[in-house]
């Protein structure tokens, strides 16, 4: 699957990752999603769960532009989004964000690749979806290395046919609990 991965000098760069597991596949359930339609080089219109996570640029504390993952939902007009406009191992070009709308559909699924991050319909998005309102993407990473780790040794454990991924389901409910006992 096509990824983006960070090059020197803070480019993005396209690259090939392997997908590892579906941390959830919901292929009869209706579901919320965000469309947005993207211009650039070429044309491009995401469509992923209003909780996906999607790379931004926003301007940073010291007025630089900085990559931001937020929920789909968030994203706005005007926001500049990461594209492929083509080829492998090249640099990624930048879309400004035309149109944003909600919807539903039926079916949706979540691979997750070794990077964190893949190609949907051209656009840079994070492997992973907001969980309450504290979810970033490089904290999810971090959190499922253990996951990456132990499915590059003995290969895909306890697929689920259906539904949110074992481990992922064990993170969400370590983050319920924690969550609750920081309000305690």
């Amino acid at each position: 699957m096509l990824a983006g991965v960070l090059g020197e000098n803070g480019v993005v760069l396209v690259a090939e990752s392997e997908v590892y597991a579906f941390l959830d596949k919901l292929p009869a359930q209706r579901t919320t999603f965000t469309e947005i339609v993207v211009t650039g080089e070429l044309n491009h219109t995401l469509h992923v769960t209003d909780m996906h996570l999607v790379f931004v640029q926003r301007i940073c504390l010291d007025g630089s532009l900085c990559s931001v993952a937020v929920p789909a939902k968030d994203v706005k007009v005007g926001d500049l989004v990461y594209v492929h406009n083509s080829g492998l191992q090249s640099e990624m070009g930048v879309g400004m964000v035309l149109d944003t709308r909600l919807f539903y559909s039926v079916g949706a699924f979540a691979p997750a690749t070794r990077t964190g991050t893949l190609l949907v319909d051209g656009v840079l998005a994070s492997n992973y979806a907001m969980v309450g309102t504290d979810t970033c993407h490089e904290t999810a990473h971090i959190a499922f290395a253990p996951l990456r780790s132990l499915t590059s040794v003995v290969g895909h454990l306890w697929e689920e046919e259906e539904g949110v991924h074992w481990y992922a389901a064990l993170l969400q409910s370590l983050h319920n609990i924690l969550s609750f006992a920081a309000v305690v």
